[in-house]
């Protein structure tokens, strides 16, 4: 039972990328105008963009050490480029900022969560398609 376990959770790591280098996605797959448009969020600036008059804010909570992280992260960042303008997109790395990721139980990576004006309206965790995060972003513009 054991090794089996172990078999399949080997087989989880190399499906994943694990063994790959943290930044090798991310780097390779997201184009310089949509990383531009994803701000760096951490426990110093969190409250400055997601705060009750905020509007709606896209946060991806991410480590780079995960490999579902790095297969949402060039969707998250081309529907950061598409909506410019229109919400606020950012990722905290939850390695960085572990007491972000505790004071709003995040328990899984990556989780993505759908701020409107400081309140969670959605929460979507694991690697989900573009069109889930999109109707998330409709459902908040509807609150």
């Amino acid at each position: 039972m054991m090794i089996r376990m172990f078999s399949v959770l080997a087989v989880a790591a190399v499906f994943y990328g694990c063994n790959e280098p943290s930044n090798q996605y991310i780097e390779t797959e997201i184009p310089e105008e949509h990383k531009a448009a994803v701000l760096t969020l951490t426990k110093e600036n969190f409250a400055e963009y997601v705060k009750a008059d905020g509007g709606i804010v896209m946060v991806d909570f991410w480590a780079s050490w995960c490999g579902p992280c790095r297969k949402v992260a060039p969707t998250v960042a081309k529907i950061a480029a598409e909506k410019k303008g229109e919400i606020t997109v950012g990722k905290v790395d939850t390695d960085k900022n572990a007491e972000l990721s505790g004071r709003y139980s995040i328990e899984f990576l990556p989780t993505v969560v759908i701020y409107k004006d400081g309140r969670e309206i959605e929460r979507l965790v694991g690697v989900q398609p573009e069109s889930a995060y999109l109707e998330a972003l409709e459902k908040a513009g509807k609150s």
